[in-house]
């Protein structure tokens, strides 16, 4: 949703850090396989690009504006939030994220929950185009 802020070097350290909070829980489920592919798809990027090595620390240092930072978390939330079960891993990496770029625990708490509700208004948006139930 918010990669398209992100300058090239940005979109590929994201994508490499966003690898490695999939694995944070060691369970890849289908709704993060699929959240990944739409990043892919939305960076532009082939799962074939080349991604930046190491390790969190590293590859934070690629965002270096509030905006960016911003980006990093709202989306790494999103994908924690994709299979309805934010995992505690999940939630210690996006914390050790937040407290990397120096981002409060009350923005944090606000991000999740703009995210959350994001999630609702696109699960509610389904009914659109779901067929009606039979009479």
């Amino acid at each position: 949703m918010f990669l398209h802020l992100l300058n090239d070097d940005q979109q590929k350290a994201f994508l490499a850090l966003a690898n490695q909070f999939i694995q944070s829980d060691n369970v890849l489920a289908d709704e993060e396989h699929n959240l990944l592919e739409l990043m892919y798809a939305e960076t532009g990027q082939s799962f074939e690009t080349e991604l930046p090595e190491g390790d969190v620390s590293a590859l934070l240092a690629a965002f270096d504006t509030r905006q960016a930072r911003a980006a990093v978390l709202l989306e790494l939330i999103g994908v924690g939030h994709a299979d309805d079960a934010f995992q505690p891993e999940e939630n210690a990496f996006v914390r050790r994220v937040a407290e990397s770029f120096g981002v409060s625990q009350g923005d944090l708490d606000r991000m999740e929950d703009w995210v959350k509700r994001q999630l609702r208004l696109a699960q509610d948006v389904q009914q659109f185009w779901a067929e009606p139930a039979a009479a």
